[in-house]
């Protein structure tokens, strides 16, 4: 059987951007030999709904969201630039991905 998955609608339209949180156990070194040490961690892991109806992982990068916006990729630069926007906030990657949706029917 599959699992029923549940996901957080972040930006829909042509690019769809959803989210799930998940734990990680992430290890840290404390530097100059004196070991490390492993902490549980909440992360955001996104997934982009395409127009097949297929979600696909999305790494959250700037540069895979570029080639997800290719068509658009200067506007949206221009609008993160000026907005100062950072694609690795969860927040601000919603608005770069409505922005992208709010232009991509204009010409």
């Amino acid at each position: 059987y599959k699992a029923p998955v549940f996901f957080e609608l972040l930006a829909e339209g042509k690019l769809t951007l959803l989210s799930r949180e998940a734990l990680e156990n992430r290890t840290s070194s404390v530097g100059y030999g004196y070991g490390s040490y492993s902490r549980v961690e909440l992360v955001n892991k996104y997934f982009v709904l395409n127009s097949k109806g297929q979600i696909d992982t999305f790494t959250g990068h700037k540069n895979d969201m570029m080639d997800l916006m290719a068509d658009r990729d200067d506007e949206v630069k221009k609008f993160m630039k000026v907005n100062r926007l950072n694609a690795s906030n969860k927040n601000e990657l919603s608005k770069i991905f409505e922005y992208y949706n709010s232009i991509v029917g204009k010409k």
